[in-house]
């Protein structure tokens, strides 16, 4: 081959070399993805069971340090011996962050006197006779001694009772709660008041029934709607937030409720709270979250808040569930926060929370 041939065919290879070497390059970077991706997912194996290890989550602790969810009337975890009584007999870990969102709260609301006046209005309040009066930490309360309507002016969360002691109620037993009937009811209530958010709307719902007692004023709960049940409270929760439910302080109950009594009339609304503080989509944080191992142990060593069934913690408690779950706390704090939930027997029922101590205040 001549000189000049050899310098023909190379021009004619040139392009032909430079994309054989471009598709190796390509081929060595995606093997190399694929290798941190295995390794990302790799299982390990304890026993008969393998758990997976979920891939690092890049944290942005937005808020910097952050208190921990502060309950009442709770009690530490501390005084019993845990066992850890699962199918798999190990604290679950779900994930190494999550996100936190913070629940901004208005200072001031200066168009609130039309709006309380319409809420109680609505709830049947005679606003001619019956004015506001103010309470502390920006309330109001309106009073008429058979209505009791209280309504933080911030943001128009808000508590109702109505004293049906006072009136000539005539209760009605059912054989069957139409629950439909109930809940639109309860909605209907809520939308009045313009207090249907709609976080709610797209949450679930519970169904609490109960038996009155008129001739004795006494309440008491119905583990099923039977032929005693003449109330029924309906509870309103948050959507679950990814992949995580939500809970409330009480966990068998939610903060946002409608109580209802079935009368002769149809369901009358007797009791009603509001206490949600909607979260923001652009102020959020990622902050880092206890092992399932760790929350495990602050729950062994009182370092839990038992929210139900106190009575049961008397020597050894069996644990037979845990998961990650968001806290819709009934008094508001910044933020929206995960906690560890630990259910035993007995109802009992306690939070640790689960973002690491190195991110929450003193």
């Amino acid at each position: 081959m001549t000189l000049t041939e050899f310098s023909y065919y190379s021009r004619k290879m040139a392009p032909l070399i430079v994309i054989l070497i471009l598709v190796i390059l390509i081929f060595f970077a995606a093997f190399q993805l694929l290798l941190v991706y295995f390794k990302g997912e790799k299982r390990t194996v304890t026993g008969s069971s393998s758990q997976t290890v979920t891939p690092t989550i890049a944290i942005s602790p937005t808020f910097n340090k952050i208190s921990a969810p502060q309950l009442a009337d709770v009690k530490p975890s501390n005084g019993a011996k845990y066992v850890m009584d699962t199918i798999d007999g190990q604290p679950i870990t779900a994930t190494s962050a999550a996100n936190v969102y913070l629940l901004p709260k208005q200072s001031d609301n200066f168009g609130y006197l039309s709006k309380i006046y319409l809420m109680a209005r609505a709830m049947g309040f005679d606003t001619d006779v019956t004015k506001h009066r103010l309470l502390e930490n920006k309330r109001v309360v309106f009073y008429d001694g058979l209505r009791k309507l209280i309504i933080d002016i911030t943001d128009f969360n808000f508590n109702y009772q109505y004293t049906i002691t006072k009136d000539n109620t005539q209760f009605q037993a059912v054989t069957t709660v139409d629950t439909n009937s109930v809940e639109e009811t309860a909605i209907e209530f809520l939308r009045k008041l313009d207090r249907y958010p709609q976080e709610l709307a797209q949450g679930k719902r519970n169904y609490v029934y109960m038996k009155f007692n008129p001739d004795t004023n006494e309440l008491s709960i119905l583990p099923s709607a039977t032929t005693d049940t003449n109330m029924v409270e309906v509870d309103f929760y948050r959507p679950d937030i990814g992949d995580l439910p939500v809970v409330s302080p009480k966990f068998f109950n939610s903060s946002h409720y409608v109580v209802l009594a079935l009368t002769s009339e149809g369901p009358k609304v007797v009791r009603a709270q509001m206490t949600l503080y909607e979260k923001s989509i652009n102020n959020i944080g990622v902050y880092p979250l206890k092992t399932g191992e760790a929350a495990w142990k602050e729950l062994q060593e009182g370092g839990g808040l038992i929210v139900s069934g106190q009575d049961a913690v008397q020597g050894e408690v069996k644990i037979k569930n845990m998961y990650l779950a968001y806290l819709d706390l009934e008094d508001y704090q910044p933020y929206l926060q995960p906690v560890f939930v630990f259910l035993g027997e007995g109802n009992f029922v306690a939070y640790v929370p689960a973002i690491t101590k190195e991110y929450l205040t003193p």
